[in-house]
């Protein structure tokens, strides 16, 4: 059984029918190692699979705003990814950081496209192709997080993450044509 009452401004006598569908899961494995060298420093390396399975859509099929949900049965999303990291933890000279890079590979249908209806994301809004073979694939990434503590007792931290790869969408300018 499955009730809603005024989920995101939406009442249980607009919600769409519940149709044939079970929920979405991810299988993932991962697998890592560290290493510390002395008493401060370590580094890392690991291994990210992932696999998003069984896709949750609402379909409108008469296209009379009356949503039906279904599960579309299989994979439909791969991450794969190697990350490399760093850290030292705080000592007598005050400073302490993490910093990772990761390299990575996104394959697959996306949900998360910002709704394009109020019930759920659409995996055809979101196809591959639309975003030239890379949804949410950001190949490169790198993170770094560090602090230091004067000796008079002042904190101060650095956060800095780089991410490339991004599609972007073209746009049109609406402003004359309104």
């Amino acid at each position: 059984d499955y009730s809603h009452d005024n989920v995101y401004g939406v009442y249980a006598d607009e919600l769409p029918e519940i149709g044939n569908w079970s929920p979405s899961f991810m299988d993932e494995i991962t697998i890592g190692y560290d290493k510390q060298f002395g008493q401060y420093y370590a580094v890392g390396v690991s291994g990210v699979y992932r696999e998003w399975k069984d896709a949750l859509e609402d379909l409108d099929y008469d296209d009379d705003d009356s949503y039906v949900f279904e599960t579309f049965k299989g994979t439909w999303r791969k991450y794969h990814a190697l990350i490399l990291s760093a850290q030292k933890r705080l000592g007598p000279d005050g400073f302490q950081f993490m910093a990772s890079y990761t390299f990575s590979k996104n394959e697959g249908m996306s949900g998360g496209d910002g709704g394009n209806t109020r019930y759920a994301d659409s995996l055809y809004w979101s196809d591959k192709q639309m975003f030239w073979g890379r949804v949410n694939d950001v190949p490169n990434q790198i993170k770094f997080f560090g602090s230091y503590k004067f000796d008079f007792g002042l904190l101060v931290g650095l956060n800095y993450q780089y991410f490339d790869g991004y599609e972007y969408t073209p746009t049109i300018n609406v402003q004359d044509i309104m």
